[in-house]
């Protein structure tokens, strides 16, 4: 369908950005790290990652 692969992208982007968080903080757990010490940064990295992706898709809107 027309105009429906902009949505497909913004998808893509979300898992994307949740994926990447959810890793690293896997990584760290698997590394040895409790899940208390890394939790405030676990959320802050995915408020930065929405923040971002927020940002670009309102760039979307606007061109």
């Amino acid at each position: 369908m027309p105009g429906e692969q902009p949505f497909q992208g913004i998808a893509a982007l979300t898992v994307a950005a949740y994926r990447t968080v959810y890793l690293t903080s896997a990584r760290r757990l698997l590394a040895g790290e409790r899940a208390a010490d890394l939790a405030d940064d676990h959320r802050a990295r995915l408020d930065a990652a929405f923040d971002a992706l927020e940002r670009a898709v309102a760039g979307l809107r606007a061109g």
